[in-house]
């Protein structure tokens, strides 16, 4: 009787699984350059050079170059990022060489805008309402969000600037209020609030003695659009902004609960935002009702 035999297969390798259950929570990032930040506020408040001063980073104009700023501004012997396909080459020699910690957008209004003329050129529309169904708008939304998400992907931080819009609000009595916000365009504005980490809204103000300052806010209510991460320390609600230390001082402020400005001590001044005058007053009463200063 002929022998019958048989081939065992190979065992095929076991391969480890691809993701992991945590094992426990992670630490909360500490460093502040890592974040996705918006600074805006009054134009020449100092959101340029605020950016400018965050450790190894690469400046993007779609505004203008501001010539007094010493920084690594891409492109600026011919004008900064003059287009949507300028910021594109930008983020692949970015991929490819890298050297920067931080990606600064100066204004994001300007990037949006800029976005939004490439968008409409690649698809022979001269404006994102002339596609029908809303196409336009939402390869434009698209195209903003990939072209954003590229330096997220890379790791880097990102910050970016806008100028102050307020508007004067009137409630059911009667009564009425200012409201200040980033002047971005609506869709551009939807698409921000949901990757910022920081908002930070920058205006002018006086010390007690009449001397003129620059405050940031942190902390937004009602009449202030502004936010930070939930923190371990009690993160002040006005930082003093000194344009050459700004980063700084938010970033010691986020992990170390700096010490802020004294309320009572900080009046509003003839650049001040309506919405900053009103903030502060709101305050004031607050601080003096429960006998604080901050």
């Amino acid at each position: 009787m002929a022998r019958v035999t048989t081939t065992r297969k190979p065992r095929k390798a076991v391969s480890k699984p691809k993701y992991a259950l945590p094992t426990g929570p992670k630490e909360p990032d500490p460093d502040f350059a890592n974040y996705v930040t918006c600074i805006y506020g009054t134009q020449g408040v100092g959101k340029s050079t605020f950016m400018a001063n965050y450790d190894n980073v690469l400046m993007m104009s779609f505004e203008r170059v501001s010539r007094s700023l010493r920084c690594a501004d891409f492109n600026h012997e011919n004008g900064g990022v003059t287009s949507w396909g300028v910021y594109l080459e930008a983020m692949k020699l970015l991929k490819e060489e890298g050297g920067f910690q931080v990606v600064a957008i100066d204004t994001i209004e300007a990037a949006y805008q800029k976005c939004m003329d490439y968008v409409c050129k690649q698809n022979g529309i001269e404006h994102p309402q002339d596609a029908p169904y809303g196409k336009g708008w939402n390869a434009v939304r698209t195209e903003f969000v990939r072209g954003i998400s590229l330096v997220a992907d890379m790791g880097l931080g990102l910050v970016f600037s806008s100028h102050a819009k307020e508007a004067e609000i009137s409630t059911f009595s009667g009564s009425t209020y200012h409201r200040v916000r980033p002047s971005m365009p609506g869709a551009c504005y939807d698409v921000v609030q949901g990757i910022t980490d920081f908002v930070l809204f920058a205006d002018y103000a006086l010390t007690k003695d009449r001397k003129p300052i620059r405050v940031i806010f942190t902390t937004g209510d009602e009449m202030i659009d502004a936010k930070h991460p939930e923190c371990s320390v009690a993160m002040p609600r006005i930082l003093p902004l000194d344009i050459k230390k700004g980063p700084s001082i938010v970033a010691k402020a986020f992990t170390e609960g700096a010490e802020g400005l004294d309320i009572l001590d900080i009046r509003t001044s003839t650049r001040s935002k309506s919405s900053t005058g009103e903030v502060l007053s709101k305050m004031k009463a607050q601080a003096v009702k429960k006998g604080v200063k901050r």
